[in-house]
């Protein structure tokens, strides 16, 4: 990936398709759906904000030093 919104973008289509493509009571298909509880796309959002927000400040710190 180019950048870390591209990932990103990538993840949400990957949650998009275990919706779109299984059904809702399978493995696959809990896993892409936003329910309460834990689940792969609660955790993935979760540790995506922290993992952005590391990266944001490491840039800006790396931009300081140029």
């Amino acid at each position: 990936y180019e950048t870390p919104d591209d990932f990103a973008a990538d993840m949400e289509l990957m949650f998009n398709n275990c919706r779109t493509f299984n059904e809702d009571d399978s493995p696959v298909g809990i896993a892409g759906t936003p329910i309460p509880g834990a689940n792969l796309q609660k955790f993935y959002h979760k540790r995506w904000r922290q993992l952005k927000y590391n990266f944001s400040k490491r840039l800006k710190r790396m931009r300081h030093h140029l």
